[in-house]
């Protein structure tokens, strides 16, 4: 019986060899990707996270290798990782907005794999191949100027309403957080659950 409160270690801010700040190699076949993904997860384990968010910006790419990776993790004695002990991923994306700032959008762990591009269109988003070793540059999002437009634009989809959280980036200082001069009444109004650092 389940006793209360669980917690778990998570890092909802993970970038993967797509983001074009990437330093080192760009894995770019499907055996490659799902190689990397394979390393990627160990190394989560290692550190004891529970969960992450894939959130390359702007970009789904990288996510069903790692998602997959997760689901087909073994224990030192080639037995499968048992799915409540599995690391949980979460479909994610780092949005540049027209606030102007940068916010997380994660979705839920359960968000299908072939609604991701939806959720691109949703937010006019135009992704390259995910062919390519890395994510197209980045446009802001100058059609989304607050956090309340974002929201609704998202609730107005019915396979997105109640299945994703938005955190805005509230960094103390820099070009791309709330947390500045004039931008008082755009974090007093967001119904944002929380925000990112």
């Amino acid at each position: 019986m389940d006793k209360g409160a669980h917690f778990k270690r998570c890092d909802f801010q993970v970038h993967s060899p797509r983001d074009l700040n990437w330093d080192g190699e760009r894995p770019v076949t499907d055996e490659e990707r799902k190689e990397y993904a394979k390393r990627f997860i160990a190394v989560c384990r290692e550190k004891g996270l529970d969960a992450v968010a894939i959130t390359d910006h702007h970009d789904f790419g990288f996510i069903s290798f790692i998602r997959a990776a997760a689901e087909q993790e073994v224990d030192a004695e080639g037995n499968p990782i048992p799915p409540q002990d599995r690391i949980v991923v979460f479909p994610g994306m780092e949005l540049t907005l027209g606030v102007p700032c940068q916010a997380l959008l994660i979705l839920d762990a359960a968000f299908p794999d072939n609604l991701l591009p939806a959720v691109c269109t949703t937010l006019n988003i135009e992704p390259n191949s995910p062919d390519e070793d890395r994510h197209a540059e980045i446009a802001r999002l100058d059609n989304i100027r607050d956090f309340k437009e974002l929201h609704k634009r998202l609730d107005e989809q019915a396979y997105l309403k109640g299945r994703y959280i938005v955190l805005p980036n509230i960094s103390n200082g820099g070009a791309h957080t709330l947390q500045r001069p004039g931008f008082l009444a755009h974090y007093k109004s967001m119904p944002c659950v929380g925000g990112y650092l």
